[in-house]
């Protein structure tokens, strides 16, 4: 469906020429690039440090990393370049939807906050404003239980553009609390079916080009709780476990849903059928 690339490459930033070509190859091929932030405890909180503590690194670290890594690919103006190319962003965005004012207005005055540089001419090379940009990327639903969060990152990038995602198993439970609450949230929040369904599936399957026909039924835990999609492949291998009659289908956060396959599957078709609410982890999370 896509392929994962970390928010840096040993300390090189993604709009590096170097990795021009991943790009352009991602956008030829129609198929989404993942933003997964990568950054340790040897960055320091503070210059006077040598490592980050209190695992500071992780906590605001990580969206930290994501979102310069979304300014990078703005302001390198890769997606003037690349306007096809399609960038999911792990963890609902990172820090950009909360901050949609200063990546807005703030922005909107880029280099009058700078001395070392003249970024005025930039500004103007841009096709858009660069909040326009950032909204050009989507985002998963990866807020490990927080309403407030997704929230934002709806707001920011729309419906259209949030796709579901657990973040397991890194969770206290090892993996069904992060499902369970995630569940818990899209399914409380005010929207409609088809709303719903988009951020469970359907926006899934439309950026990797997957055709996608769905069954009469509830996604989540309304109604009957019963996911019902028939994902057609259309030609793309599927990981299958014939003896055990199911099928792992990665979400978004790159970790692996382990669900059982219908009795009715149907020739050239494959149909789904689970609760929701109980979706098991796969033993063979890539972690």
């Amino acid at each position: 469906m896509r392929i994962q690339i970390y928010s840096n490459v040993n300390g090189k930033p993604l709009d590096a020429p170097e990795f021009r070509p991943v790009f352009k190859a991602m956008e030829l091929l129609g198929k989404p690039v993942g933003f997964i932030p990568a950054r340790t405890a040897s960055f320091p909180d503070y210059q006077t440090e040598e490592q980050s503590l209190y695992e500071i690194w992780w906590t605001f670290g990580w969206p930290y990393e994501s979102s310069a890594a979304q300014a990078r690919i703005v302001f390198s103006k890769m997606l003037d370049e690349m306007p096809n190319l399609k960038i999911i962003i792990h963890h609902a965005g990172g820090m950009t939807p909360f901050f949609e004012g200063r990546v807005g207005p703030g922005w909107d005055q880029l280099g009058a906050r700078t001395s070392f540089r003249d970024y005025k001419p930039l500004l103007k090379e841009l096709k858009k404003r660069p909040l326009d940009y950032f909204k050009m990327f989507y985002a998963d639903t990866a807020t490990f239980g927080s309403k407030a969060a997704l929230v934002c990152a709806l707001s920011f990038y729309g419906i259209e553009h949030v796709l579901f995602a657990s973040d397991a198993p890194f969770d206290p439970e090892g993996g069904p609390m992060y499902i369970r609450e995630t569940l818990r949230v899209i399914d409380g929040l005010d929207m409609s079916k088809e709303d719903r369904e988009k951020i469970y599936f359907k926006n899934a399957c439309r950026p990797a080009r997957y055709p996608l026909r769905t069954e009469p039924g509830a996604i989540g835990n309304t109604g009957s709780g019963r996911i019902t999609p028939k994902l057609i492949p259309a030609g793309r291998p599927v990981v299958r476990n014939i003896n055990e009659h199911r099928l792992y289908l990665p979400d978004l956060s790159t970790r692996y849903l382990n669900i059982s396959l219908s009795s009715t599957a149907c020739e050239g078709e494959i149909c789904i059928s689970t609760m929701a609410s109980t979706i098991p982890r796969c033993s063979s999370s890539t972690g």
